[in-house]
């Protein structure tokens, strides 16, 4: 096997042994779901999920290459002994990335609380510019997203406890620095007061625009698992 062909496989290393594992994926081991894997392909997501080894999974289009890594990442992400570690994830190119990073979105939504992962690329290259589920977890954009997203909720209560509840989980420092302007708001709101409410607003919206970026970043660097 030449080298220069390994960026078409999957391949997934975790310190310790020497073993090598390869496994071979044909259409008789493509699934959509976890719960749905199929032999092989079942077999090689718990095998890699609990030895210290090297898996080499290959398979051509459409035997559950993706299935494969997304169930890793989620046995991984659920399971007491792993979910505490951090788990980098790499593709050859933008868009491989880019349909891991929305697999996993998807499967993530059983977690009923924000995908704890982060997306890093030049964000030209990861989105047609197009609204994407990816945008969600995009580093980068992060600030942004917030600031719309609270522009977007003309100060409804479920929507502004909406926010506070997946700031206060992704960036618990940031939190902090906004926490009395909503306080203020739910002040405001309650007092019957909407003009201090949408000042109040409009402010928190301000600040969150000029936070350091970088500060921000890599507080979301370090809460991702």
């Amino acid at each position: 096997m030449q080298l220069s062909s390994l960026h078409s496989f999957l391949l997934l290393a975790s310190a310790g042994t020497s073993k090598f594992m390869p496994t071979i994926l044909d259409s008789k081991n493509a699934s959509s779901s976890f719960e749905g894997l199929h032999g092989t392909l079942k077999t090689t997501t718990t095998t890699t999920t609990t030895s210290r080894s090297i898996t080499l999974v290959q398979g051509p289009p459409g035997t559950g290459k993706t299935t494969f890594l997304v169930s890793t990442l989620m046995a991984l992400l659920t399971d007491p002994s792993t979910r505490k570690q951090r788990t980098l994830v790499c593709a050859p190119s933008n868009r491989a990335i880019t349909v891991v990073a929305e697999r996993f979105i998807e499967a993530a939504k059983v977690l009923n609380r924000p995908p704890p992962a982060c997306l890093v690329g030049v964000e030209s290259k990861l989105s047609d510019g197009s609204a994407s589920s990816v945008d969600s977890i995009f580093v980068y954009s992060y600030l942004d997203r917030i600031a719309e997203n609270l522009a977007a909720t003309q100060l409804n209560p479920q929507q502004l406890a909406s926010i506070q509840t997946y700031i206060k989980h992704k960036t618990p420092q940031m939190f902090r620095t906004l926490s009395p302007y909503f306080a203020r708001i739910e002040y405001h709101t309650r007092e019957g007061d909407p003009a201090g409410a949408h000042a109040q607003l409009d402010e928190l919206i301000a600040t969150v625009e000029h936070l350091d970026a970088k500060s921000v970043v890599a507080e979301l660097l370090s809460s991702c698992r």
